[in-house]
């Protein structure tokens, strides 16, 4: 794995997770899998620089995740 490749694992997840605003359960579940995996590349190559946008990722998607299902809660309950 390259630092490019983790740098555009963590980008691609922050847009899927501000995506998650538009479509909350499925772009927000996408952000956290790209974020979990660009995070375990992070971690696995501490020479690479960045993983800044890694963390707000998984902010977002949680949240986003969280506010999807309190939707479908509040829709269907």
């Amino acid at each position: 794995m390259t630092e490019e490749f983790a740098q555009r694992k963590e980008t691609m997840a922050l847009v899927l997770a501000i995506g998650g605003v538009l479509l909350p359960v499925i772009a927000s579940a996408f952000a956290l899998l790209v974020a979990y995996q660009a995070r375990g590349i992070y971690r696995e190559h501490p020479e690479y620089s960045g993983s800044g946008l890694v963390v707000p990722a998984i902010v977002l998607g949680w949240a986003g995740l969280a506010f999807g299902i309190a939707a479908v809660v509040y829709a269907f309950g």
